[in-house]
């Protein structure tokens, strides 16, 4: 006896329409506006200069006290293993490393520490716009 054959599948897709998340009609005008004018208000320029100056100030804080806490770790756990490695190649690789993760640390924090200024500085110039 032969198997019956199995009609074909059929696809039961449907196509569900996808729209552009709509944009607040307020702050889009405001913010053609000004980008059209080339007017930015000088308190959010300041609060843009200030953000950056902090990441700034951050990473050049970071670096050295990552790369320092770096070789820190790396001393420790040759020391404690007793390795025959060359040291002056491991520190070299503590402080690579330690200014790396001071790079990223001390801009986190810079950009954490001005946020709040620039956030503040956009709403107060999107509301007098």
């Amino acid at each position: 006896m032969a198997a019956a054959a199995e009609p074909a599948p059929t696809s039961t897709r449907t196509s569900i329409p996808t729209a552009a998340p709509a944009s607040p009609p307020a702050l889009t005008e405001d913010v053609t506006a000004a980008a059209s004018t080339g007017e930015v208000p000088a308190e959010l320029q300041a609060a843009e200069a200030s953000f950056w100056r902090y990441a700034v100030i951050g990473v050049l804080i970071g670096m050295p006290v990552c790369a320092v806490i770096w070789v820190g770790i790396v001393a420790l756990a040759m020391v404690v293993t007793g390795t025959d490695l060359d040291w002056g190649v491991a520190m070299i690789m503590a402080v690579i490393v330690g200014c790396f993760a001071g790079i990223f640390f001390g801009g986190w924090a810079g950009v954490t520490i001005s946020a709040e200024k620039l956030e503040e500085a956009e709403r107060a110039s999107h509301q007098h716009a």
